[in-house]
């Protein structure tokens, strides 16, 4: 019988839990909003958000953590430029 990394399966049938692996994997981000950099780094997901005529608008970002998000944020603020509309994404 496989099991989930974490998980073992004793005679009779019995399963141990491995409870800090299932409680770790509880409080990682879900998988499509993890990626890996060119250089083996993981990058995560953060949600931003802001304010306009009267509405809360979001957006998304990668990061490689809070405090580089905050950084992005940062730079956003500091540069951020209107480049056209988006028509197609050729993969």
């Amino acid at each position: 019988m496989r099991c989930s990394p974490g998980v073992q399966v004793l005679l009779g049938g019995a399963l141990i839990i491995d409870l800090n692996a299932e409680r770790d994997k509880r409080n990682a981000p879900d998988a499509e909003h993890i990626r890996t950099d060119q250089f083996g780094r993981q990058m995560f997901q953060y949600l931003c958000d802001y304010r306009m005529n009267d509405s809360v608008w979001s957006l998304r970002i990668w990061a490689y953590s809070q405090e580089d998000a905050e950084a992005r944020i940062e730079a956003i603020r500091g540069s951020l430029a209107y480049l056209g509309q988006l028509y197609t994404v050729v993969s």
